[in-house]
């Protein structure tokens, strides 16, 4: 991972290192927002957080390796897989874990996505998409190139981003060298022909979905550019200047302005097919973060923040909104003092509609239902320990979802 370079040197770049950009802005923008909100928010004081909304760092907050409460009552009924050294399959009630080696050396930015497909997972690995049979049994099944995995327009069917043109300098119509989507259904078969990218523009898909299709990006310096477009109908539905999309469900889009969302952050939450919008703020001193997850009925939205500032030089934690209410709430047991040898906090929601927490780095996954007080560890889970390097040098990150 490196920094994004001045606009003087992007502009001497060829097509072929534009489309390498392409492949990995999303990270780089991570490394960036991050940078530019600790050195924004570097003196920032947070007196007096409301306790319903967000709290302030105190006795809520616990080390990563501390002893927090215990999940209990009935189980989540959730597979967790974490791909980082190896595949980690882990029952997330009894802890009974096994481990599948990684079926090729490390490939693009996009490496150890994973999509659920139907029963099956659908593993980017080696610029390489893999799929893995329900039960995650057997070899898995080489479906060819891959530059990300992509959920479908269905649960029983996946995009495959790739790039057949390679890295040939005026590959294309046009000479701009956007790569294609490939569908296909839990079986690894291909459904359809393969889709070209729009070619108005070096698009790439950043890996979020809506019902009408995907959300795509530009590969480029300056304000955000996302639009949503159906590869099926090659239509785009709709045009979002200047946001950057943090998560996606049905029709919904929520997104923030800018690539950082520092004190006073709004969310929007756009429907792609009507238009209609709205808002909700998270309270002084709360900085969010680039990734949330909708709940699988898309009524909740979790979004990992800051409380005071970015996550790791303030205590971290995970903020639920409400879209039906239009609450928006701390959830309690989430409040972790990250530190230097972590990376941010993740949430990610079960097909069930439970919702894991976990922090890149750490070990213990915490878990939460609707209905609960608050979020619980997983007793019988810990995820392998690993050092992680400072970000500008790690060149991937462990993945984790639930099957």
């Amino acid at each position: 991972m490196t920094l994004l370079d001045e606009p003087s040197l992007i502009e001497e770049l060829d097509a072929q290192l534009l489309f390498k950009e392409a492949r990995q802005r999303r990270r780089r923008l991570r490394m960036v927002r991050s940078i530019f909100v600790v050195v924004v928010l570097a003196a920032v004081i947070v007196v007096g957080f409301e306790l319903h909304v967000i709290p302030g760092p105190g006795a809520n907050s616990y080390p990563l390796d501390s002893q927090s409460p215990l999940a209990s009552g009935d189980g989540s009924g959730a597979t967790l897989v974490y791909g980082y050294k190896d595949l980690r399959v882990t029952n997330a009630d009894t802890g009974a874990s096994r481990s599948l080696p990684l079926p090729a050396p490390e490939g693009g930015s996009s490496d150890l996505s994973m999509v659920r497909i139907g029963g099956s997972l659908l593993l980017n690995r080696g610029n390489t998409a893999w799929l893995y049979r329900p039960g995650l049994h057997g070899p898995p099944v080489n479906l060819g190139p891959s530059l990300r995995v992509i959920p479908g327009p269905t649960a029983n069917d996946a995009w495959i981003w790739s790039d057949p043109c390679g890295a040939t300098v005026g590959c294309g119509d046009n000479g701009l060298q956007q790569g294609e989507l490939r569908l296909v259904d839990s079986s690894g078969n291909e459904v359809g022909s393969p889709i070209s990218l729009p070619g108005d523009a070096t698009w790439f898909p950043t890996g979020d979905v809506v019902n009408a299709g995907l959300v795509l990006a530009i590969a480029s310096i300056g304000p955000d550019a996302e639009e949503i477009w159906n590869p099926i109908t090659n239509h785009v539905v709709r045009i979002l200047h200047g946001a950057y999309v943090l998560a996606s469900s049905g029709n919904l889009v929520a997104w923030t302005t800018g690539k950082a969302c520092l004190t006073h952050c709004t969310v929007h939450f756009t429907d792609v097919q009507t238009g209609m919008e709205q808002t909700l703020h998270l309270r002084s001193g709360v900085v969010g973060t680039d990734e949330g997850a909708f709940s699988p009925n898309g009524s909740t939205f979790a979004l990992p923040v800051g409380i005071g500032g970015w996550p790791g030089t303030h205590p971290g934690a995970v903020v639920l909104m409400d879209l039906r209410t239009q609450a928006v709430r701390l959830l309690p047991g989430t409040e972790q003092a990250l530190g230097p040898r972590y990376g941010p906090q993740v949430a990610f929601w079960s097909s069930r509609g439970w919702l894991f927490v976990a922090v890149v780095g750490g070990t213990h996954v915490l878990s939460w239902q609707p209905g609960d007080q608050r979020a619980t560890k997983l007793p019988k889970v810990r995820l392998p320990p690993i050092s992680l390097k400072p970000p500008q040098f790690q060149s991937e990150y462990p993945n984790l979802i639930s099957m």
